[in-house]
């Protein structure tokens, strides 16, 4: 792979080479999945990817020149739109390629270790583990190339069947301001035929069409039956029970009553949406069968769920702090450790007591249940283990805890992170930049008029200026980036990998996304005040961040709001919209 990178640069990569590498990498990127190395395994499948379509073409010697840092952030560059295919062979993103490929060869030259991804405080503190993903970083020097969010992204496609043409035009209008697309079939009876053409994400049907009474319940059976993974929500003047028997009976994902609003139906659609996203859980699976581990990891891998297998229960306490599994698979009859034991040490540790158990057992007495529920599992399967009741069991657990969790972790109005959660992986990423002597920036927005709005509108308003800026927040941000709400108006920002000054500028640009969408048509203006802090610079905790953000603030408003001001900041620096 190295050796058509290096060919690449310097203008002579053959076809025959290209095709080894993509090849070569592609080999590496089972065998990465295989052994369960998440990160480097992902970098892998960006390099094929790439490898598909740059060109034999002899490149400039700008084309030779070398990124000042390897690490950038890639995440979204494994699917990039068609119209852009034509770009990769650039100077500048032949130099990318390189990067990625030295990244890959870091990753692998990285000492064995099962760990990956968030952990609890305790075990970051241990120095016997090793971190191997750290949050990737954005280079502060805007003008270097190839950002991800420079390729235009999917939006997903909203399939509207509905006859009332206000509703529809209303709900294209508001689309956009929440990245969506929409496309809408007045007549029901054409509804099979775009749904043919298109492929859509999710369908909103409105159940009561006058001219046609039977054909809305009729869709829903045909959508089922045709295509059972595209989630339907349905909508209906007519709220009677029946229509919501048949609606739950038909697979419809959700059921509206109208008179409903645009941003109801949106508010539903990305709720089904973040639902069917692809699982990131990590289960722990523990049986002295490696057939039975085998099969496990057949079944729910490529499903999405990362599979950590173990043949010896004696090392299970040192996997389980090393991996943080969301979820257990233990089996019942071991040497040594059985599957009682396990789970019984597991509901005893302050930690993990919490954490999802199912038992794998080959005995259906009621003897045998009856342990198994006493030792404090949540499940059992029966042995020989069957794909379908291995999946629905385990994402039945699964989307359980991760109700539980949401509901614990977030902020129930905007969607964000609650203070308590964002406060415990912000220590997360500041023990992180410790370690690494990377920059993380703390940033606090203040929204601005909230108390006037309520007043003068009411409190409905308010709280829609508060979660429509959550939302927002949370697409515009990184996925490793903290976007909270502390309460009332204040919203904090976590940024690994940036200094102040990148901050400020990432801040200013949602200041100016968010004041371009709420224009002159609507009844308030949403704007916010910002203070941005470094660490170490303006504090080495998070008390003190927060108090160097907050006099940031102040400063912000003093000079008339709107505007992100940095921490002991000179008025030169000072940049206001």
């Amino acid at each position: 792979v190295e050796q058509a990178v290096n060919a690449l640069e310097a203008g002579h990569l053959t076809e025959e080479l290209r095709k080894q590498a993509q090849q070569q990498v592609h080999k590496l990127v089972r065998a990465l999945d295989k052994f369960g190395l998440v990160e480097g395994s992902r970098l892998a499948q960006t390099i094929e990817y790439w490898l598909q379509f740059v060109s034999i073409t002899k490149t400039s010697n700008s084309g030779k020149r070398r990124y000042r840092s390897r690490r950038r952030n890639y995440d979204n560059q494994i699917e990039l739109p068609s119209p852009q295919l034509q770009q990769l062979s650039s100077p500048t993103n032949i130099q990318n390629l390189a990067s990625l490929v030295a990244l890959l060869s870091e990753e692998l030259q990285q000492p064995p270790s099962a760990f990956s991804g968030d952990v609890s405080s305790e075990l970051e503190d241990n120095p016997t583990i090793t971190v191997l993903k750290e949050p990737e970083l954005i280079q502060d020097d805007r003008s270097e190339p190839l950002a991800p969010d420079q390729f235009p992204k999917k939006l997903p496609l909203i399939l509207v069947i509905d006859g009332e043409v206000q509703l529809t035009q209303q709900l294209e209008t508001e689309a956009v301001n929440w990245d969506m697309q929409v496309k809408v079939v007045l007549d029901p009876r054409e509804a099979r035929v775009v749904m043919d053409q298109e492929i859509p994400d999710v369908v909103l049907l409105d159940l009561m069409f006058p001219n046609y009474p039977e054909v809305g319940m009729a869709l829903l059976k045909y959508f089922q039956n045709q295509y059972p993974q595209i989630p339907v929500i349905v909508s209906t003047q007519q709220n009677r029970f029946s229509d919501r028997v048949e609606v739950a009976r038909q697979g419809g994902r959700a059921f509206l009553s109208k008179p409903v609003t645009p941003i109801q139906l949106l508010e539903t659609v990305e709720d089904v949406l973040n639902q069917d996203r692809p699982s990131t859980a990590k289960v722990l699976a523990v049986d002295d069968d490696p057939l039975v581990l085998e099969s496990i990891r057949h079944f729910l891998q490529p499903l999405g769920v990362q599979i950590i297998t173990l043949e010896e229960p004696d090392q299970f306490w040192e996997q389980l702090e090393a991996t943080g599994p969301d979820l257990l698979i233990l089996d019942l009859d071991m040497p040594q450790f059985n599957g009682i034991e396990l789970c019984q040490v597991v509901r005893t540790d302050r930690i993990w007591h919490g954490l999802p158990i199912l038992l794998l057992c080959e005995h259906q007495d009621s003897e045998t249940i009856h342990r198994i529920y006493q030792a404090g599992a949540d499940d059992y399967i029966f042995k020989p283990i069957t794909k379908s009741e291995l999946v629905t069991r385990v994402f039945h657990r699964l989307e359980r805890t991760k109700l539980l969790r949401s509901l614990g972790e977030t902020d129930q109005l905007t969607g964000v992170a609650n203070r308590r959660q964002s406060t415990i992986e912000f220590n997360r990423l500041l023990r992180l930049s410790q370690r690494y002597h990377q920059p993380l920036c703390y940033a606090l927005l203040d929204l601005n008029n909230l108390k006037q709005v309520n007043e003068q509108y009411g409190h409905v308003m308010g709280d829609r200026m508060l979660k429509r800026l959550g939302q927002i927040l949370r697409q515009k941000f990184r996925s490793e980036d903290i976007v909270a709400r502390w309460g009332g108006k204040e919203f904090f920002i976590g940024m690994y990998g940036l200094n102040r000054q990148a901050g400020v500028r990432r801040l200013q640009e949602i200041l100016e996304t968010v004041s371009e969408e709420f224009d002159d048509s609507e009844l308030v203006q949403v704007t916010f005040s910002a203070g941005v802090a470094e660490y170490p610079e303006d504090g080495t905790d998070i008390e003190s961040l927060y108090r160097a953000a907050d006099q940031a603030i102040e400063r912000a408003k003093a000079t008339g709001q709107d505007c992100v001001f940095p921490a002991q900041s000179l008025a030169g620096n000072i940049s206001q919209l």
